[in-house]
């Protein structure tokens, strides 16, 4: 694609499969099912990993264009896993995991997996006879009384089978037997799943969005229910927000790393995109987003600025969802008529893309600008990385022209070893800035930029 494609304005949320993905993650995919298939040998039962990204840095759209591709090479014979996606979030309001876990375990055993009709219904008959039993416990006033749980499961089997005597059942007897209608369970799944080589992919999704109780308790039903040899579980997790949730329930005093090893084997911090595939995704964003030239047109000049807005997304390390939030700002922001478009100044579209950047990925700096504060050294760090791959400061000079006063910088800039040169005096730096502030911003605006700009983002209306 050319810098600023003009023709071709396909949304870039709409990415569906693993070739289309522009950060590039197909082969992390495939690494890690190389990692699944050997180490799968190494482990007992089943197989559980986590993958731990930060919330929007892509984990369900990276589960969904793997489990995708599994089932598109599996329709054309290859021999993969079978794939479960399971959104926990979803059951979230049901109380016991189990419950949609068996239900869609069972739905793919019972589609995919090449065995006889009659292996089929008896594992639908033990996973409704385990079902009945969880129902027991998610329903009893104590949900781990195990009498309450076979009475009030008993009653409704009782239902099921349009049996409406008075019964008196025997609990222990009863709970004996809904505890052996688990083990039935398991052992038609290892019976149908039970190999060598992973027969089937569980993802989990949302998981630490779910309510601290019902996340552990996936956890749980996860290590006790479906411990067999050749289902591997994959959940997409916040780390850290998983473990509040496990300390909000355990307590603050909770050694979560310990804890969270007795349910995860290993545990993947999903990779941050390539350089290159940061630009590519800020490519079709900014067609997409400023381009687009349909419904709007934008003041920026697009082939003067466009090279730096991957720069300010690696430098703010926006997550996906951030990244495409900023640009949503950034289009309204400098949305215009057509024969508008191309009429900042630089240094004010720099100064947008900044305060979009910050509100996206930065909140808390965005609102201190917005007051009119400086943040001259918090604003350095984060641009620092930038500035010493491009070995100049013309992004810190650019944000100090949103200020009436750019003096001073000469000392943060020596502080955190970002001169160009070491010998530059105060004065020297100073000037320099304010050249460089005044040729990119002009006088076009008076007074402190960014909480102009900061109350035009805040407007529904740019008028």
């Amino acid at each position: 694609m050319s810098e600023v494609d003009e023709k071709d304005y396909k949304n870039p949320l709409r990415v569906e499969t693993l070739k289309e993905d522009l950060l590039g993650r197909e082969s992390y995919i495939r690494s890690l099912e190389d990692y699944l298939s050997i180490e799968h040998e190494f482990t007992d039962g089943s197989l559980v990993v986590s993958l731990n990204a930060k919330f929007g840095s892509g984990k369900s759209t990276l589960l969904k264009m793997w489990e995708r591709d599994l089932l598109e090479r599996r329709a054309a014979g290859d021999n993969v896993p079978l794939v479960i996606n399971l959104n926990a979030w979803d059951s979230d309001f049901y109380g016991e995991p189990l419950i949609p876990i068996i239900s869609e375990l069972v739905d793919a055993v019972a589609t995919h997996v090449p065995k006889q009709a009659a292996a089929k219904k008896k594992l639908k008959e033990a996973a409704k006879d385990a079902a009945w039993f969880m129902v027991g416990l998610a329903n009893s006033a104590v949900p781990l009384d195990a009498l309450a749980a076979a009475e009030f499961a008993e009653k409704k089997k009782l239902e099921r089978e349009d049996n409406y005597e008075i019964a008196r059942p025997d609990l222990l007897s009863d709970y004996q037997s809904r505890r052996d209608a688990i083990r039935r369970l398991k052992d038609l799944l290892n019976e149908m799943l039970g190999a060598d080589q992973p027969q089937a992919y569980v993802f989990i999704d949302e998981l630490d969005r779910c309510r601290p109780d019902y996340a552990v308790s996936y956890l749980e039903r996860i290590k006790h229910i479906f411990d067999m040899h050749g289902i591997v579980f994959v959940l997409a997790i916040d780390y850290d927000h998983l473990a509040n949730s496990a300390r909000a329930l355990y307590g603050g005093s909770l050694d979560f790393p310990e804890y969270f090893r007795k349910f995860v084997h290993r545990s993947f911090d999903m990779p941050e995109p390539k350089a290159e595939k940061i630009q590519d995704f800020a490519r079709e964003l900014t067609s997409y987003y400023l381009h687009n030239q349909k419904s709007r047109f934008t003041r920026l000049n697009l082939k003067d600025s466009w090279a730096r807005l991957p720069e300010l997304m690696a430098a703010t390390k926006m997550s996906p969802r951030q990244s495409i939030e900023f640009f949503r700002l950034l289009g309204h922001l400098s949305g215009t008529k057509e024969k508008m478009q191309g009429s900042l100044y630089v240094g004010y579209g720099i100064g947008m893309m900044l305060m979009c950047a910050f509100k996206a990925a930065k909140k808390e700096l965005y609102a201190a600008l917005g007051r009119g504060e400086t943040r001259h050294e918090e604003v350095l760090l984060i641009l620092a990385d930038e500035m010493r791959q491009k070995r100049n400061y013309w992004w810190f000079a650019i944000y100090l022209g949103g200020f009436k006063d750019q003096s001073g910088a000469h000392g943060l800039l020596q502080k955190h070893n970002l001169l160009e040169k070491k010998d530059e005096t105060p004065e020297q730096v100073d000037r320099r800035i304010q050249e460089l502030a005044y040729h990119f911003w002009g006088d076009s605006i008076h007074g402190e930029r960014y909480p102009q700009i900061y109350k035009q983002m805040e407007a529904i209306s740019l008028d």
